[in-house]
């Protein structure tokens, strides 16, 4: 496993950071563009690996009368490809890396079966492999768990409008990462279709998907990392061109949850630019991340970094994403000599002791926990393995570190 080793500038950071397109809301466009046959076309995509395997899997659907699907290690290129598959005739597998193979798929291969699909296993219950009957998803009411992912209830809203008979959806349990269902909604209202969510009810009705183009917008849960470098170094001032407060994005969250860290947003002609401030007080700090779970490992490191105790809750689902986030997060400032604790739904940093010299950080394949960790480079030089893993969903992050300043070498 290739390493690098990244040392930070001593200067502020100044200048413009280009963000990656949405991945969230590139891929929902992409499967629109499915639904749609065509009609529905986004205004551009993102560079991510999770755009490029569901893209891939449409051309496969569009193309064949069955077949392999491979998901790579995406948890929403699964979970959108599987409505599609079912909707399109054919005997279809869907698999993906052995990490994909132990994220829950249960819920929404269960909630298919209830909408008449023929669905199996090659493997563990409720777990990729699935092999699927397409063409028989019709639609109906029925309820749905979510409190793992909204990823699965958002599958099911596009596929809605080609159901016959539309979709009625209740969902059950504790609801998490609410913003990216609503995102789903607002993003079939975008081209003039009806969609409604009162508290954890969705109703659908079959329609055509019209003829339309998604503008797709400037990913917010990368502008976290932006967020953090400006948070973490007195003097900085960043601009991100084209990120707006409005999105509609939940992550757009990340200006509230950084002010108190030391960010402060501001509207430009072009976008939004972030400036450092000083804060009055170093008083605890709780964030509820139930909603923008991904934010997580962007401002557990900014906290330990400036020293600022800081509790999140609402978290218990990051333990089945790319890692089991919660524990790699606290493994890792750990290793950094940063403290922090953790239970089965939280995470704290307690805000004691700033990272010594660490060993090389394993951010196990996870993007998120790469780029949030290459930043422990601001308190010392480290050495950081896989870089390759942010291609999942932002590739030119290192060049833009380098940009900034930042020498980065092979080891």
């Amino acid at each position: 496993m290739a390493g690098i080793r990244i040392i930070a500038p001593e200067h502020p950071f100044r200048g413009i950071v280009q963000l990656p397109l949405s991945k969230s809301e590139s891929t929902r466009a992409l499967a629109m563009h499915y639904l749609s046959r065509g009609a529905v076309i986004p205004s551009g995509l993102s560079p991510s690996s999770d755009v490029a395997f569901l893209q891939e899997i449409t051309l496969i659907l569009s193309s064949q009368t069955g077949g392999m699907l491979y998901a790579g290690d995406g948890g929403a290129v699964a979970r959108f490809a599987l409505p599609l598959a079912a909707l399109t005739p054919g005997r279809w597998i869907l698999d993906g890396t052995p990490r994909l193979r132990e994220r829950p798929m249960a819920p929404l291969a269960q909630a298919l079966a209830q909408l008449g699909v023929d669905v199996g296993y090659d493997g563990i219950p409720g777990h990729l492999p699935i092999r699927l009957q397409g063409g028989t998803l019709r639609g109906g009411a029925i309820t749905l768990d979510g409190s793992g992912s909204s990823q699965f209830a958002s599958a099911l809203v596009l596929a809605a409008p080609r159901l016959p008979g539309g979709l009625s959806l209740e969902l059950t349990g504790r609801l998490v990462s609410l913003p990216y269902l609503d995102l789903s909604l607002d993003m079939l209202r975008r081209l003039g279709m009806r969609a409604e969510r009162e508290g954890a009810r969705v109703s659908i009705a079959p329609q055509p998907y019209p003829a339309g183009r998604l503008n797709i917008s400037p990913d917010w849960s990368a502008a976290a990392f932006p967020y953090a470098l400006v948070a973490l170094r007195p003097g900085s001032s960043l601009d991100l061109p084209g990120l707006s407060t409005d999105s509609l994005q939940g992550d757009r969250l990340t200006a509230a949850l950084f002010e108190p860290l030391g960010v402060k947003t501001l509207r430009t002609s072009e976008g939004i630019r972030l400036e450092h401030h000083r804060i009055p007080t170093n008083h605890p700090l709780d964030a509820d991340l139930g909603g923008t779970p991904d934010l997580l490992p962007a401002l557990a490191v900014t906290a330990a970094l400036r020293g600022q105790a800081m509790h999140f809750r609402g978290i218990a689902h990051l333990r089945d994403k790319e890692s089991d986030r919660i524990s790699a997060v606290q493994a890792l400032l750990q290793q950094c000599g940063c403290a922090s604790k953790a239970g089965p739904d939280w995470l704290e940093v307690t805000g004691q002791g700033l990272p010594a010299q660490a060993g090389p950080l394993d951010p196990q394949n996870d993007h998120r926990l790469a780029m949030a960790f290459s930043l422990m480079a601001l308190a010392s030089p480290i050495t950081l393995k896989d870089p390759s893993c942010t291609g999942k969903s932002w590739p030119q992050w290192w060049e833009v570190l380098r940009g900034l300043g930042f020498r980065i070498f092979t080891e």
